[in-house]
């Protein structure tokens, strides 16, 4: 290969590694909030996050609430949990399931207040402790 072959090779190699990292990049941001910022936006909205805590806690069969989904413990026995979709119809009315939609609608709007892109979960384990998740990065799954 002459002198001019190898560098229009290289000079495309590097144009095509630049595009393909801005992809990716804009695809899949990998940056987190830092705890500074955590801390500040807990400390800004501490009455907010307690009125989240509060709803979860009378919400007792509830194990997760996102900004799509909500599972629910299901306390009368088979399936052992309930999944409602924003998108999907109810297995239920929702005195049946033990969950409204307003109830939802409420969740939500203190997500997007405090800026919890994945909303809340507990874990059966451990069901006194509440996890709000402000950044999730699925690629290490």
């Amino acid at each position: 290969m002459d002198r001019r072959r190898i560098f229009s090779f290289l000079i495309a190699l590097l144009a095509l590694s630049i595009g393909a990292a801005a992809i990716v990049l804009v695809e899949f941001p990998s940056s987190h909030p830092s705890d500074s910022v955590l801390s500040s936006n807990l400390f800004n909205h501490e009455a907010s996050f307690n009125q989240l805590v509060k709803m979860a806690t009378e919400d007792t069969a509830t194990l997760a609430v996102g900004t799509s989904y909500v599972i629910l413990k299901n306390t009368d026995g088979w399936p052992p949990y309930i999944y409602l979709y924003e998108d999907k119809p109810w297995p239920g009315t929702e005195a049946e399931v033990g969950f409204s939609k307003a109830r939802w609608d409420a969740y939500r709007s203190l997500f997007t207040d405090l800026n919890l892109k994945m909303g809340l979960s507990r874990h059966e384990d451990m069901l006194d402790a509440i996890f709000f998740t402000a950044s999730f990065d699925s690629s290490e799954i």
